[in-house]
């Protein structure tokens, strides 16, 4: 197929996809408003939302590793960030109803900022300390209450194969909250929607949930250190 030709049916998957995102988070926001709390929700966006987009996007999606993902506890799920397309990616292969920590710039996309903000995920303003903190003292209230978290700590994406230095922020929240981390690794994504554009083409997109770090018996000052063993451990998941 010529470059053409991918021009005009890539404008096509965008248009539907976005189409499909704004019915989604309409019928989401009002099944929030009309209920008696998020799950309901959650089981849609889940379950429909990313699924038929990815579908529509031409993504095989292939998981391993779900025996790792635990409904009945506090989990933070650490991935590498290859695309815009990784957290549709971990949110449709994920058992659990994630809460992101999204970046401030979210906010001001519309309907997009008002579901995440909606349904109790956090914005987390990387340029304000203060708010950094505010944003990571929320994060813990959610896992004190049983949630599952989702957190990109290399901050940005990243097309290396060598992992950036990971961000300490998320792991010392864990350690507070004392909930386990849970190490994922994405491969593929960059290569149905890489960086730059709406070149987008079908392809395969592996995701591999690796063994739960525990952070038990840990204090603040080891956040540095764990950081490095969740990194080490998708590196390895990687390889």
């Amino acid at each position: 197929m010529g470059a053409l030709a991918w021009r005009i049916v890539n404008l096509l998957q965008m248009t539907i996809v976005v189409s499909w995102t704004a019915l989604c988070i309409v019928l989401a926001l009002a099944l929030l408003l009309v209920g008696r709390g998020p799950e309901l929700p959650f089981a849609l966006t889940r379950r429909v939302w990313p699924p038929v987009g990815l579908r529509v996007f031409g993504v095989r999606l292939e998981v391993h590793g779900l025996e790792h993902v635990d409904r009945s506890r506090p989990q933070v799920f650490v991935s590498n960030h290859r695309s815009n397309l990784d957290a549709a990616v971990i949110y449709s292969a994920i058992p659990r109803d994630l809460r992101f920590l999204a970046k401030q710039e979210l906010r001001r996309v519309p309907l997009l900022g008002w579901f995440i903000a909606a349904m109790g995920m956090v914005f987390v303003d990387r340029e304000s300390r203060a708010s950094a903190l505010e944003s990571l003292r929320r994060g813990a209230v959610l896992l004190s209450e049983g949630h599952a978290l989702l957190s990109f700590p290399e901050a940005t994406r990243n097309l290396e194969l060598d992992l950036r230095p990971f961000k300490c922020g998320i792991f010392g929240l864990s350690i507070a909250a004392g909930a386990e981390i849970v190490p994922i690794a994405l491969r593929g994504t960059d290569s149905v929607w890489p960086p730059g554009g709406f070149a987008l083409r079908p392809g395969t997109v592996d995701l591999e949930i690796g063994t739960p770090i525990p952070t038990a018996g840990l204090d603040e000052q080891a956040k540095g250190a764990l950081a490095e063993q969740a990194r080490e451990a998708i590196a390895e998941l990687l390889r």
